[in-house]
C-alpha cells in the first residue's frame, strides 16, 4: 500500500494524514510533499513517513495491516477551516 505523507496524532489518540501537503490553523505553515525533506520535524506535531506502518510504530500505536489493506480502516483525512489535508 502506497502511504506516504504527513502524520500527526490529534489529542485523542487519532492518527491524521495529509498525503500531499497541510497547511496549519491561520496560515502558520504549509507542509508540501515536493519540500518535505528541507523541514525540521516535528512541525506542530506532523511528521513525514514513508510508510503508516513507519508513522503508526513511530507513535507507537498498534498497527493492524490485515485490517488496513482490507480498507476498513483508514488514517483520518481531515479538513476543517483550521487544519486542512488534502490527497
Amino acid at each position: 500500500m502506497d502511504t506516504p505523507g504527513f502524520y500527526k496524532v490529534d489529542p485523542s489518540g487519532i492518527v491524521i494524514y495529509g498525503p500531499n501537503y497541510v497547511f496549519g490553523p491561520y496560515d502558520q505553515y504549509k507542509l508540501l510533499k515536493e519540500e518535505k525533506d528541507t523541514y525540521t520535524y516535528p512541525i506542530d506535531g506532523w511528521y513525514w513517513f514513508d510508510t503508516e506502518q513507519e508513522a503508526y510504530e513511530f507513535f507507537q500505536i498498534e498497527w493492524y495491516p490485515e485490517v488496513y489493506t482490507m480498507g476498513l480502516s483508514k488514517p483520518l483525512l481531515i479538513e476543517t477551516n483550521n487544519i486542512q489535508n488534502n490527497g
